[in-house]
């Protein structure tokens, strides 16, 4: 198990890497061929081409652990993962916050970028455990830093409460 966790940190480090290695224009996400699978009801964010489901469809509020629902979701998004179209991409898990500092859940989130990274993780780990291959996934935690709202408003900070699925090519 640990070389199974040394594995995907250095995976994750070769991602980092490439991306701050590449030109500005790239930096913000990879360029997408094909579109991501269509799954009733979730969203398609144009700048990333990823699929968005907010973070209160998968979470309770502070929380990193998936609620029964949003295992319901992940499994129709992993079944079309499987896809023989979608087979050979790349998977990236994207956790994003709203800009409202960390309070309730202080005490299990150190800050934004904590709680991103690890709803991420848990997607992640929720699909790797559900039949999508390890050699295809890859998370990132960019906490309240990529909104796709700008509106302060509680209906702008929910959508900006997300969890992405971006396919890309290796």
């Amino acid at each position: 198990q640990l070389e199974l966790l040394r594995g995907r940190l250095e995976k994750s480090e070769r991602l980092r890497q490439r991306a701050q290695e590449a030109p500005p224009m790239m930096a913000s996400a990879p360029v997408i061929e094909q579109a991501p699978p269509t799954v009733v009801g979730l969203e398609i964010n144009p700048a990333t081409n990823g699929l968005v489901m907010e973070s209160g469809l998968l979470f309770a509020p502070g929380s990193a652990t998936l609620k029964p629902a949003g295992k319901q979701v992940l499994d129709r998004v992993r079944t079309e993962l499987n896809k023989p179209e979608y087979a050979g991409r790349q998977i990236r898990v994207d956790g994003h916050t709203d800009n409202a500092p960390i309070k309730r859940s202080a005490n299990r989130h150190d800050s934004n970028w904590d709680l991103a990274g690890k709803r991420a993780l848990a997607v992640l780990h929720y699909l790797e455990g559900h039949g999508i291959d390890s050699n295809r996934l890859s998370f990132g935690g960019f906490g309240p830093y990529r909104p796709i709202s700008n509106g302060s408003d509680k209906g702008a900070m929910a959508k900006n409460r997300r969890v992405e699925i971006v396919l890309f090519d290796d």
